[in-house]
């Protein structure tokens, strides 16, 4: 039954021209949407770099601030921790 309403419905012009323009519209939708998505990533990629380098320069400074800090107290070799 199913089979034949399918065959028995014709395509009027107006529908077939309609699916012919529908068709590449939403592909150019979908790829101007994924367009912007890879855009917004790649900035937001480039700015936890750039917030990634400004915190291991930070990392780095107290590092070497800490093994300053260390290794001028006196007593360096003494164990602070006593168990």
């Amino acid at each position: 039954m199913g089979a034949f309403l399918f065959i028995a419905m014709r395509e009027t012009p107006a529908i077939n021209a309609f699916k012919v323009w529908i068709f590449p519209s939403l592909a150019s939708a979908m790829a101007l949407l994924i367009w912007n998505d890879v855009n917004e990533i790649k900035s937001d990629v480039k700015a936890l770099m750039a917030q990634s380098n400004v915190d291991k320069t930070r990392i780095d400074n107290l590092e070497r601030q800490l093994y300053k800090t260390t290794t001028s107290f006196p007593y360096s070799n003494l164990s602070l921790i006593h168990i």
